[in-house]
C-alpha cells in the first residue's frame, strides 16, 4: 500500500494518537474480557469517567503512587492495558508486573494461550494493522503474524526490545532489573511488599514509574500504608474518587466502587449490584469482609470480645479474682510469657493452672519499654508482681532475646536476655 494511500494515512494518524495518549488507546482500540458475561464476554473498556481519570494518572501522574481500591473496579485490567501500551509505544523498556505468586502475575501477561493472559488477550484483539510497535528509529515495526512467538509463560518480548515480565513477591525478584515501569498488584496480600517496593524505588528515580494497587486487608504492610485513605473525603476528586497521602507520604488514589455508575448505590443498577454482591459475603454489608474489601475500611474486623453490656458472655471469660494466698495454698502451678517491645508494648503475662487442669490468666503487664526506662524499668515492674518468684524461671519468650546481642552500658555486647537476668 502506498504511503499516500488515504487508508494508510488514516491508520498512521490513529497509531500516533494511540502512542500519544494511553487514554485514547484504552477507549478506542482495546477489547477486554468480561468473564461473567455469558453472551458477549469480549467488549471494549467501559467509558466511565473514573477509568479516563486513572488512564491519565497512569501516563502523567506522580512518578510513584499507590491505589487503595474496592474489589471489582477493573484496576488489574487497566494495569495490564498500561503494560501493553508501554511496550508497544516505548522501545527498549522493561515492565515488571509483581503479585503474590508468579502464576498470579503471569495471568496478567500470558499463560498457556493468547486468550488466557490479559496482555496477550488484548494484543490479539487489536486490528491487524494496529499490531505494530514503535521502533528506535521513530517508525513502526509490524508484529509477526504468529503472535504466540512473542510470549512465554509470564513474559512478552516485542521486536522493539521492550519486555513485560511477571514476578512473584519479594525484593530478590526485583533487584536484578532496572524497570521503566514497576507494577505491584494486590499488594495487601504480599508479606514481602515493603521490601520489594524498597528494592524497586532506586530504579524508578529519574523517569521511571511505579504503580501499586491493592484492596484493604489488615493486618498487612500495604493495609497500614494506605490506611489514611479512610480519613479523607471519599469524593474529593469526583464520585467515588479521592486523592490522599499514604502513611509514608506517597501520593495515593482512593477508588471506591461507587465511582462505577453500575455499582453506585445512588443508581438503580448499583443498588441491584450491591444486593447481589453483598449477599455472597458472610454477614453481608455489615461483615468485616465487605467493609475491608469493598468499603476500604481499615477498622473493619471480626469481634474478638463481646459488647460491654453482654454480661452473660463476659461471665464466660472473666471470673472473680482468686487471692494469691489461696492459689499458693492450693498449689496452683505458674508460668508466664514475655513479648519484648521497645516502641511497641512489652507484654508479660502470668498464667496459673488449678490442680484440676483449668488455666487462668492472673496477671498482665503491658507497656513500651522506652516509656519506663528500657529493660531495667520493665523488670522493676515485673518484681512488683508477687507471683514472679513462683514462676521459677518458666518465662517463655522469643528466642531472639537470648542471641541478638547489642552494645550496652553493662560493657561489651550483651543480649536482652542478659539484661533481664541482670535486673
Amino acid at each position: 500500500m502506498a504511503r499516500s494511500d488515504p487508508a494508510q494515512i488514516a491508520f498512521r494518524a490513529i497509531l500516533q494518537k494511540n502512542e500519544a495518549s494511553f487514554g485514547y488507546f484504552l477507549e478506542n482500540s482495546l477489547i477486554t474480557r468480561d468473564d461473567h458475561d455469558q453472551i458477549s464476554p469480549s467488549k471494549p473498556f467501559p467509558k466511565h469517567p473514573y477509568i479516563s481519570f486513572l488512564a491519565g494518572e497512569f501516563q502523567h501522574g506522580p512518578e510513584l503512587f499507590y491505589i487503595a481500591k474496592s474489589r471489582q473496579v477493573m484496576v488489574s485490567w487497566l494495569l495490564s492495558a498500561f503494560t501493553l501500551w508501554v511496550c508497544l509505544y516505548k522501545p527498549l523498556k522493561v515492565v515488571l508486573f509483581q503479585s503474590k505468586k508468579e502464576e498470579d502475575a503471569a495471568k496478567m501477561i500470558y499463560t498457556d494461550a493468547m486468550n488466557v493472559g490479559r496482555v496477550s488477550f488484548m494484543l490479539s484483539r487489536l486490528p491487524e494493522w494496529m499490531q505494530v510497535c514503535k521502533n528506535e528509529q521513530g517508525g513502526y515495526t509490524r508484529l509477526p503474524r504468529n503472535l504466540d512467538g512473542l510470549f512465554a509463560n509470564g513474559k512478552m518480548t516485542l521486536p522493539n526490545g521492550s519486555q513485560a515480565i511477571a514476578l512473584a513477591q519479594g525484593a530478590a525478584q526485583v533487584e536484578s532489573w532496572s524497570p521503566y515501569l514497576f507494577i505491584n498488584d494486590e499488594a495487601s496480600l504480599q508479606e514481602e511488599w515493603a521490601s520489594a517496593q524498597a528494592a524497586a524505588s532506586p530504579a524508578l528515580a529519574g523517569g521511571g514509574r511505579g504503580i501499586t494497587a491493592g484492596t484493604m486487608r489488615m493486618p498487612s504492610d500495604y493495609g497500614e500504608e494506605i490506611e489514611p485513605s479512610w480519613y479523607v473525603k471519599p469524593d474529593n476528586v469526583s464520585r467515588g474518587l479521592a486523592r490522599f497521602t499514604t502513611k509514608s507520604g506517597i501520593p495515593g488514589i482512593r477508588l471506591h466502587y461507587s465511582a462505577d455508575p453500575t455499582k453506585d448505590p445512588m443508581t438503580e443498577a448499583g443498588q441491584k449490584w450491591i444486593s447481589n454482591e453483598s449477599a455472597k459475603m458472610k454477614d453481608g454489608m455489615q461483615g468485616w469482609r465487605w467493609r475491608q474489601h469493598m468499603e476500604i475500611d481499615p477498622l473493619a474486623g471480626e469481634i474478638v470480645l463481646p459488647p460491654a453490656n453482654d454480661e452473660k458472655a463476659w461471665a464466660k471469660i472473666i471470673c472473680p479474682p482468686v487471692p494469691y494466698a489461696q492459689m499458693l495454698a492450693e498449689r496452683w502451678a505458674f508460668d508466664s510469657g514475655l513479648d519484648y517491645g521497645a516502641r511497641n508494648a512489652t507484654v508479660w503475662l502470668v498464667f496459673a493452672m488449678r490442680p484440676d487442669g483449668t488455666r487462668f490468666l492472673v496477671h498482665e503487664l503491658s507497656v513500651p519499654a522506652k516509656e519506663v526506662g528500657g529493660i531495667p524499668g520493665i523488670t522493676r515492674l515485673m518484681h512488683h508482681c508477687p507471683l514472679l518468684k513462683h514462676v521459677n524461671g518458666r518465662i517463655n519468650a522469643d528466642p531472639t532475646v537470648m542471641f541478638n546481642a547489642d552494645q550496652n552500658a553493662l560493657g561489651g555486647l550483651v543480649t536482652r536476655g542478659d539484661l533481664f537476668a541482670a535486673n
